[in-house]
Order: C-alpha cells, then structure tokens, then sequence
C-alpha cells in the first residue's frame, strides 16, 4: 500500500501539478526509485486521457527500465506486444524490452516471448527459437507455462516443426506434475479424441475427472458430460453420468454445456427426451450471451413442435430472426 500511495503521489505531483517547476519535478524524479518510476508509469498509463500523458508514463516506465529493472523492462515489452491507448505496437520495442527482462533474469519475459513467438502474435512467428527460449525456462522452475505450451504446440506441430506424439505427452505431463490444470484438460481432450496422441479413452477420462477437485469444473465436466452422451472408446454410453457432468459443467459458469443438454433433452438424444426441460435450458443461455446456438435449436423445435409441445410459427420465426 506505502508503495501504491507514493507512486499515485509521484503520479500527481511530477506530471499533474501544474504549478510545479521542471528544476522541482528533476528533483522529485531523482529521489525517486526506479520501482516507484514503474508503478507511477503503469498509474498513469490506466488513466491517461491523451497521448501526452501516455507518452510521460511510458517515459517514466523506460526510466525504471533503463535503471536495470527487470520487471519495468518486461511491462514495456508486453505492452509494446499489441500498444494500447493510441500508442501503436511496436515489434521492435517488444523484442528489445522483453529480451533486456531475460538478461536481467526475468524468467516471466521468456515465457512470454517464447510463446509469441511460437504463435506469431506481435512479433513475427519463429517456432525454434521459441521452443529455445521455452525450453530455456523449465531448468528455472518456470515448468508449468512453458511445458504446457510445449506439449499442445508438439501436439499439432507448426511452423516448420513437425508434431510428436512422445515430446507433446512428456511436456504435458510435465506440465500437470508442476499445477497446470489446462494442460490435464488438454491432454484428456487429445487422449480422447485421438487428436495429436494415441486415442486412449479409459486414460481421457481419468485426466478429466482429476482435473475437477482442482477447480477446473467447467471444462473438463463439460467434456465428459458431452463423451457419456455418446460413449466410445470401449466405455459405454451413461445417460446418468452424461446429465450429473452436464449439470456440474453448467453450474461452473459454462454456457456450451446447457445448450448440449438442451439439445438432448429436446432430442432424446444420450438423455430420456425432456422437452419442456430442454426448452427451459436453451432459454436459460440466451441471456448469458449463447444467442446463436439456443435460439438456432429452439427456433428448428417450433417449426414442427414435438414432445408434445405443439409448432409456433411466431417463436419460431422469432427464435430463427
């Protein structure tokens, strides 16, 4: 908080106050640490109201970084990533700001870069030297993020790199092992549908299911509410573990699920046809921004009606519109 107050203080007085003399705003600037520089910055750049005051706190931030911080370095690089606020991206700048981070031994910063430049988002994509720089992270600690995109990167392969089966499951389990729950999500979306690793659906969901007591509720039970609809794999369809995984999917804030269980229920289709109860779970999503496909499914349902629900033109054109 101490720190939060002088920064908001250094804020108002060094590039707010109109009174105040450039001999004194030097002299402030300079008692000033180079931390205190960077948090003013990042103050001034959330509420700056025009392209001067987002120029003084960027100022302000290649200050701190210029005075060897490496997190001021890595704000710089991640905001030069895409700009913000009227100020355009700058390829350039990011590379240099986040590679001054990682010599300055910001592990976060090859993290970042790493993954930018595996994707191509903000600098132009080069997948070995990201995989390098990931790789680089794993000895430091920094398992989690940079296994984790390791693993779903080996899983398709891309830019110039081929897929491997072997390197996506090893860094994926890797990752699992160092606390990344979206990486068991996506090992247990791959083992189940054979996407980048041996179908193995015994596995799959195992790797779901224990992704759930960890909080990742919504879409791992939602994967495994829509695999008991159909079952394969050698594991049988469960219209009751279909519906409970469904219900517990929804429940966990994810909207997808409640449209595929109103599906099912309307359709009788995996779950004991329920119409009024599939009709009650699409309209439920429609407020929660799932426009497309509740109101797609519920306005195919009145043009014939069904379940002893009878055809409405009106909501069907209303639902189709």
């Amino acid at each position: 908080m101490g720190r939060i107050f002088r920064a908001a203080t250094l804020a108002f007085f060094v590039l707010l106050a109109p009174s105040l003399a450039d001999d004194d705003r030097r002299v402030v600037l300079d008692r000033a640490t180079s931390q205190d520089l960077l948090e003013t910055g990042k103050i001034l750049l959330v509420g700056a109201k025009d392209d001067e005051q987002r120029g003084r706190a960027l100022r302000l931030m290649e200050l701190a970084a210029a005075a060897g911080l490496a997190t001021a370095a890595n704000e710089l690089g991640r905001f030069y990533l895409a700009g913000g606020g009227g100020i355009a991206a700058d390829a350039g700048k990011a590379r240099a700001y986040l590679d001054q981070a990682i010599a300055a031994g910001n592990s976060y910063s090859g993290i970042v870069l790493g993954q930018v430049l595996i994707r191509g988002e903000g600098l132009p994509q080069d997948v070995p030297a990201g995989i390098a720089l990931l790789d680089a992270q794993i000895p430091g600690g920094n398992v989690a993020a940079a296994a984790g995109e390791l693993g779903r990167l080996y899983l398709t392969g891309g830019g110039g790199i081929a897929a491997d089966a072997a390197k996506a499951r090893a860094y994926l389990d890797q990752a699992i092992a160092a606390g990344n729950s979206y990486s068991g999500i996506v090992l247990g979306q791959a083992l189940l549908r054979g996407e980048g690793l041996p179908q193995d659906v015994p596995a799959a969901v195992a790797a779901l299911a224990a992704q759930i007591p960890d909080g990742n509720v919504a879409a791992a039970a939602s994967e495994l509410g829509r695999f008991y609809l159909t079952g394969g794999g050698g594991i049988a369809a469960d219209a009751g573990k279909a519906r409970a995984y469904l219900d517990q999917a929804i429940a966990g804030g994810n909207g997808y699920s409640g449209v595929v269980l109103g599906q099912a229920l309307i359709r009788g289709e995996g779950l004991p046809q329920d119409v009024p109860a599939g009709i009650r779970a699409l309209k439920s999503q429609i407020p929660d921004g799932n426009v497309a496909a509740a109101a797609g499914e519920l306005g195919r349902f009145y043009l014939a009606g069904g379940g002893r629900v009878a055809a409405d033109a009106g909501k069907a054109r209303a639902y189709l519109d």
